[in-house]
């Protein structure tokens, strides 16, 4: 029997059939990821080290040179490309279309693992990650408020960020512009020469005692507990009172050759908010969400933070769901 037959002589079974069908692919249609972008992987590597404190040209020669020669013989590769800048390398691999990126990982891996050796030991290690759409910030929300700058990124990386966090969605906020807090401790170089008293020492001395060492564990019963020593500073007058040396046994604290004061990072970048100092929170999706409804929720949950936070006021400022 033919299929129009069937659907003549059963239409009830028909009509039952073509529901189910539609149902699905309204359900399905629900379910559908959106986003501006398709989901494309390029071919292309990108390994970024970093090196405080350094200018462009050392950063050349001591570490993208090294990384250029240990990456240069990769198969596969068609295009390198390099960046120096103050405190920062970075080397992109651009392969042929169809390479394998998975196995040119493992294999550049291995090369940087080879060069680490070849970097000087003050930077940091090599981190190498893909080209991936989805690492793009799908929108950005602008904070500004009655506050100064410092407490403004504050607000943004302790409130702020973890809230919009929670959204289901959202993978990641990154917190952009203000300014970051700094304690400052100017020695004084007339005196420090008079000691004989070297730089290098004060500044081990000052990363060695200001952290929380692990002290082991305390049986006491059925219980365990674990110790550790506190040893980060809490204030400015930790700092000042800190003995860098003993001279002919008399203690010389840090506030007798150096000035410490609570400062602020050095203006770097600017961002402004309607004529006011502002932070910006950049977003990023998780892959495979829906564009649009992460961002409807983010604008839901900045309109419950200007109600609930007083002082602040978020505001859209680009938004890619716009587009879709």
């Amino acid at each position: 029997m033919s299929i129009p037959r069937i659907a003549i002589h059963r239409p009830v079974t028909m009509f039952m059939l073509s529901g189910v069908v539609i149902l699905m692919g309204w359900m399905a249609f629900l379910r559908l990821p959106v986003d501006l972008m398709p989901d494309v992987s390029f071919p292309s590597l990108t390994v970024r080290v970093s090196y405080a404190g350094v200018g462009p040209l050392e950063i050349e020669e001591l570490v993208t040179r090294p990384l250029e020669q240990a990456m240069s013989a990769e198969a596969g590769l068609e295009r390198l490309e390099s960046t120096s800048s103050e405190g920062s390398s970075r080397v992109t691999l651009n392969f042929a279309w169809g390479t394998d990126l998975n196995e040119a990982a493992d294999d550049v891996r291995n090369r940087l693992d080879r060069v680490r050796g070849r970097l000087p030991e003050e930077a940091d290690p090599p981190v190498m990650f893909k080209f991936d759409a989805n690492t793009f910030p799908i929108m950005s929300v602008g904070v500004e408020g009655d506050f100064d700058s410092v407490r403004l990124r504050e607000i943004g990386e302790h409130d702020l960020s973890p809230r919009i966090e929670r959204i289901p969605g959202v993978a990641s906020v990154t917190v952009e512009g203000g300014l970051r807090r700094q304690v400052h401790v100017d020695l004084s170089k007339e005196k420090i020469s008079a000691l004989n008293l070297p730089v290098d020492r004060i500044t081990s001395l000052l990363r060695t005692e200001n952290q929380n060492i692990p002290l082991g564990e305390i049986d006491e019963g059925d219980r365990t507990y674990l110790v550790r020593s506190q040893g980060q500073f809490e204030n400015l007058g930790q700092i000042r009172d800190l003995i860098v040396m003993t001279r002919e046994g008399v203690p010389v604290y840090l506030r007798d050759i150096a000035e410490i004061k609570d400062a602020t990072e050095d203006f770097r970048a600017f961002t402004r908010i309607n004529g006011k100092p502002g932070v910006r929170l950049r977003i990023t999706k998780q892959s495979g969400e829906n564009t649009v409804q992460i961002a409807d929720a983010v604008r839901a949950e900045a309109a419950k933070i200007n109600l609930e936070v007083p002082g602040i006021r978020l505001t859209a400022l680009d938004d890619s769901s716009i587009f879709i």
